[in-house]
């Protein structure tokens, strides 16, 4: 049976993950350590995070907040070989992803 009454409650929900993608890129791009807040990660975050690693960054993430080191600087020309890290990523679409936003 229904009512006619008004509704009430929270729903919690992730902010938009866009941003946690651009957070971590932009960290692992800089010339020093950052730390962000991730309230919600995500199994493509997670895979933001691999591919990132795989490219040299050092990530850490516990309890909702990611430490991120950037790797070494690549040289003009240089060509990215990932670390045997990059047979961790979940989804093989995401390196594509991650050059496309670069």
């Amino acid at each position: 049976m229904f009512s006619n009454v008004p509704l009430s409650g929270t729903l919690p929900s992730i902010p938009a993950k866009a941003h946690a993608h651009r957070a971590l890129i932009a960290a692992a791009l800089a010339t020093s350590s950052s730390t962000i807040v991730i309230s919600h990660s995500s199994k493509d975050i997670d895979a933001t995070m691999d591919s990132l690693r795989a490219l040299g960054a050092t990530i850490t993430y516990n309890n909702g907040v990611a430490h991120v080191t950037p790797g070494p600087v690549p040289t003009i020309g240089q060509v990215l070989s990932p670390t045997n890290q990059a047979q961790h990523c979940d989804y093989s679409y995401q390196y594509p992803l991650l050059f496309v936003t670069l």
